[in-house]
């Protein structure tokens, strides 16, 4: 890298005018002079999944959306580029999940999920599935509502898992 502030050194430029004629603030030039983004920006990284929103540091950090490759969006608050509290993830093709996500930004808490062939379930997720205390109801009008134990409805008479009544696609997200 050449190295923005190099070049800024040896036209002899002042940092404040440079920043103002980039319509930036004179923090987020000295940031990226040294090679930390910092405000609102975009980055692509060699996964090909982009990132655009607010940095921090070099991280993302506030308000951001993260578009991995195969379309699916995650919106959500950033803190020293980890996911905080509650967001959306838009799976291509696949569904929408609005509620508590992980640092690592899958669903894990208290959520509702909306899948691609219009089921929906509401309540408890662990590490992306569906666990605790939740209601899942099919297209169909049928519902299981309980317990669950990594997706699986638990029947609560005979405490073991219940073959779904309509197979659904659950979303890759563990």
């Amino acid at each position: 890298m050449i190295g923005l502030k190099n070049i800024r050194k040896k036209r002899n430029l002042n940092q404040q005018k440079v920043a103002m004629d980039l319509n930036i603030s004179r923090e987020a030039l000295s940031y990226y002079e040294n090679g930390k983004r910092h405000g609102q920006g975009i980055i692509r990284f060699e996964s090909r999944d982009t990132y655009e929103g607010k940095f921090q540091n070099g991280q993302p950090h506030g308000s951001g959306v993260y578009t991995f490759v195969d379309g699916t969006r995650l919106i959500c608050v950033f803190e020293c580029g980890k996911v905080v509290g509650v967001g959306e993830k838009h799976y291509y093709k696949d569904g929408l999940y609005k509620g508590e996500l992980s640092p690592e930004g899958v669903p894990h808490g208290t959520g509702v999920w909306v899948y691609g062939d219009g089921s929906r379930y509401e309540g408890g997720l662990e590490k992306g599935y569906r666990q605790g205390k939740g209601v899942l109801i099919f297209p169909d009008g049928t519902r299981q509502e309980g317990r669950f134990e990594k997706d699986q409805f638990i029947d609560p008479e005979t405490g073991t898992p219940v073959e779904n009544p309509i197979g659904i696609a659950i979303p890759s997200d563990r």
